[in-house]
């Protein structure tokens, strides 16, 4: 069966995207960062929850919210358990002026606290406590 091989193939290939696409973050680069990112998603298609994660992310700091929101929005779909992204659709709600939505999301990181993003719950807990 070539499946499992396929799939370490894919690993690898995703893995190379998101180094090449940081190096060019690192480099000033932000629009060549998308498009590496986006010519992955292309390739390997919108099952990657990784790709989604990271495009998300630099969306985000690009302030492109509604993009940022549809490919975070694709990580939960792919991964209910992966709570990270609904820590970056809080920021992103925050960012924005919702405080309802942006306390919504936060109050279920609370719960259910992200993994991979530092300091989330000091900017949950921060947030949530001025809106009381």
């Amino acid at each position: 069966k070539l499946e499992p091989q396929l799939n370490v193939f894919l690993e690898s290939l995703e893995l190379r995207g998101i180094a090449i696409s940081r190096q060019y973050l690192e480099q000033g680069k932000p629009e060549e960062s998308l498009q590496v990112l986006e010519d992955m998603l292309y390739l390997e298609g919108s099952r990657c929850i990784t790709l989604h994660y990271q495009m998300g992310l630099q969306l985000l700091q690009l302030k492109q919210w509604q993009k940022a929101i549809g490919h975070l929005a694709n990580c939960r779909k792919g991964d209910p358990k992966f709570y990270d992204p609904v820590f970056h659709l809080g920021e992103i709600a925050r960012r924005t002026g919702n405080t309802a939505e942006a306390t919504k999301y936060f109050q279920y990181c609370r719960k259910h606290p992200p993994e991979k993003t530092p300091n989330a719950s000091q900017v949950m807990e921060e947030f949530l406590k001025r809106e009381k």
